[in-house]
């Protein structure tokens, strides 16, 4: 049995009310809490769930039946109920109406904002039973479970790769299809993932929200301050199984994994020959540039991945090409800098 709490006890703060009985329920969901007060006649004859509403059981058979009525404009994916049409529309227009009284961050849905609230009073009702870490959402704790158990429930099609998330398989599968449904309204540039459309906005709005306490730099990202903060800690966990050498960093930490198993991943597509380590590459391609494309371009001594140029100053490499940090001009197109 659940445990419940008096709402008009003093410093009650809940985040789970039944709006008909009345009671906070520590465990549950609102949906879950009604099943407890309320009684449920309307029958699904497919799998025997009951219902309070006939127009719930009508949206549930449609789970089975595969009716998915209602269509997104945007992207063409289709959904059961009208209500969940005008959330996941939210994800395109980037609209979200409900927003947090103390810390202003808003919300799609109205449950996320319930479930943040938990934050600032502190409440963790939700505890894993394994370990005993607590969640302030119930979907949080079931997809840490997960962790555990190892369960992967969610299996895509294409390739048969499982996933613990179903919004994980829903990305990978964007892989498979090359549905890119997030696009940036500065350029025009889309992704597969919404996260990965809010830090490329970074790039033309300048915002920089991650700032290292130690020296102030900002980043556009969180692994890139989690990964600059190690240089003032000197942090490094990421630790080789075969020498104990350690990195700050997980890419460098397979590079170096690359001496250990012999495996020479970056090959010059122009000779064949091959190299452990990206950087090495890079180095061996400009012996095969022959007649420079900038004739005032040479190699910096002190960084093995610039280039100067008498005329415009420092290169950047991007994208497999050269580029001027003044002009943004490739003028490398004959090869390809990795």
């Amino acid at each position: 049995m659940a445990s419940t709490t008096n709402l008009n006890a003093p410093g009650s703060k809940p985040c789970n009310i039944c709006e008909h009985c009345r009671k906070y329920y520590l465990g549950l969901k609102p949906h879950e809490l009604y099943a407890q007060c309320v009684e449920r006649p309307f029958l699904c004859t497919y799998c025997n769930r009951t219902f309070t509403r006939k127009d719930k059981l009508a949206d549930h058979i449609k789970s089975h039946t595969g009716e998915r009525p209602h269509v997104c404009t945007h992207c063409g994916k289709s959904f059961t109920r009208k209500d969940k049409l005008t959330v996941h529309i939210r994800i395109h227009t980037g609209e979200r109406p409900y927003v947090c009284p103390q810390c202003g961050k808003g919300f799609a849905r109205k449950e996320k904002l319930g479930a943040h609230m938990c934050i600032h009073t502190g409440q963790h009702p939700y505890h894993c039973p394994h370990c005993g870490k607590g969640f302030a959402w119930r979907d949080k704790l079931v997809n840490h479970i997960r962790i555990h158990t190892g369960e992967r429930p969610f299996v895509c099609k294409h390739c048969g790769k499982g996933f613990a998330q179903n919004d994980k398989l829903t990305t990978h599968i964007r892989i498979h299809t090359g549905e890119r449904p997030f696009v940036c309204k500065h350029c025009g540039k889309a992704f597969a993932r919404n996260d990965k459309l809010t830090v490329h906005v970074r790039i033309h709005t300048g915002e920089r929200p991650f700032v290292c306490k130690h020296c102030g730099k900002a980043f556009a990202r969180k692994d890139k301050l989690t990964a600059h903060i190690r240089m003032h800690t000197g942090e490094r966990p990421f630790v080789c199984n075969h020498c104990g050498k350690a990195f700050d960093l997980k890419g460098k930490l397979n590079a170096h994994m690359n001496i250990h198993t012999g495996k020479h991943p970056f090959v010059c597509n122009h000779c064949g020959i091959g190299f452990d380590h990206k950087e090495k590459l890079n180095s061996h391609l400009l012996l095969h540039l022959g007649s420079n494309p900038c004739d005032s371009l040479i190699v910096n001594p002190l960084m093995t991945k610039t280039l100067i140029c008498k005329l415009t100053g420092p290169f950047y490499q991007k994208l497999g090409k050269i580029y001027s940090d003044n002009t943004r001009k490739i003028y490398a197109e004959q090869i390809t800098i990795l």
